[in-house]
């Protein structure tokens, strides 16, 4: 063979053995961007599908900033999301792990849940301002949900020893006696979270026991007697005290004068009664609290409307009171001939 062709042969092998070896370290690095790629795709699937890490720093972090004043995180650090293992959640970080959006999106959405139920019916966000337990209740009673899907699991357990303070809390209550300045015992009214008495037999002393506390952890005590101001009290824990009333004096009145009459055969009779509560001779409402023979409500939709189911009395007759704070409480006498009533109010400053 001649020398040209040899050369040629010996070219066409050296071209085909680095062509061999470029096509090896192209398929090389193929393989280790596509390797590269299926991690990193792997990755952010997992980051998007994995639930939060409720008890990370950044977590209790983002509660702190929420509620800067509340004691719950430092009193249980992880707990207060977890049981006793991190691998679990307890009822107020499942109730977060539920939701969807930003963590403090989601923590905040829960704060009118009673995620716990405790015996005092008080909601996340009472509970995280009262710095107790909003995930935790006394007893082996506490349910447990897991950290990766949020489903509950076949287990209770107690509250970790290490959580420090309440776990819910304190409820209230509120006793004492109702008096005028001259030290008179006085029938009233008395109410406060839902729950109500009248200090009439005898007058003057109340006891309301038991009692919810607000959001804030207050309790609001509401004390409205015929011919007084309404005395309303705003009290972070239980009283037993003895409450003045002040008398309201000669105050202006804005409502038609109207002369009951006396039905006796009427007596028991269920009506209904319905009207307004407005501010002297305007439209503008007035929210207070309306009391005809027993029964109750406030007038603070809005519109400063009532409405009433009521008994008659013996007289076949029923007195509609209202009281508002700032304003001369007006007690007027109705039959069943005159359910529906404008009641206007004079301000308290125009009382002498």
């Amino acid at each position: 063979m001649a020398d040209g062709g040899i050369r040629l042969i010996v070219a066409h092998v050296k071209y085909n053995n680095a062509l061999e070896a470029a096509m090896k370290i192209c398929t090389s690095k193929w393989r280790v961007a596509t390797l590269a790629a299926l991690s990193l795709v792997a990755s952010l699937g997992a980051l998007l599908s994995a639930p939060p890490a409720y008890a990370s720093g950044s977590i209790l972090s983002i509660f702190n900033s929420l509620y800067p004043v509340s004691a719950s995180d430092n009193n249980a650090n992880c707990q207060l999301c977890h049981g006793s293992s991190t691998g679990d959640l307890n009822s107020y970080g499942r109730a977060i792990c539920l939701g969807s959006g930003s963590i403090d999106a989601r923590i905040q959405a829960v704060e009118g849940q009673d995620s716990d139920t405790d015996p005092t019916g008080s909601d996340n966000i009472t509970e995280i301002n009262a710095g107790t337990q909003p995930g935790w209740t006394p007893g082996n009673i506490n349910a447990l949900f897991n950290r990766d899907d949020c489903s509950p699991t076949s287990t209770t357990e107690a509250p970790p020893a290490s959580i420090v303070g309440n776990l819910d809390p304190t409820l209230v209550n509120l006793s004492g006696t109702i008096k005028t300045v001259g030290d008179t015992n006085i029938c009233a009214m008395v109410l406060a979270s839902g729950k109500f008495m009248f200090s009439c037999n005898p007058n003057g002393p109340f006891s309301l026991t038991n009692l919810t506390r607000e959001n804030n952890g207050t309790v609001k005590r509401q004390i409205y007697a015929d011919g007084f101001f309404p005395k309303v009290d705003v009290l972070p824990d239980s009283v037993d005290e003895t409450v003045m009333m002040t008398r309201s004096g000669v105050c202006p009145s804005y409502n038609t004068p109207y002369d009951a009459g006396v039905f006796p055969d009427s007596a028991g009779k269920r009506i209904n009664i319905s009207g307004k509560v407005l501010i002297q001779g305007s439209q503008t409402p007035i929210c207070a609290m309306v009391l005809a023979n027993g029964q109750h409500m406030f007038s603070c939709d809005g519109t400063g409307s009532y409405a009433l189911n009521i008994p008659l009395d013996s007289y076949g007759q029923f007195k509609l009171q209202v009281y508002a704070d700032g304003f001369a409480p007006v007690t007027q006498k109705f039959d069943e001939f005159k359910t529906t009533n404008l009641v206007r109010m004079a301000r308290a400053a125009e009382c002498q």
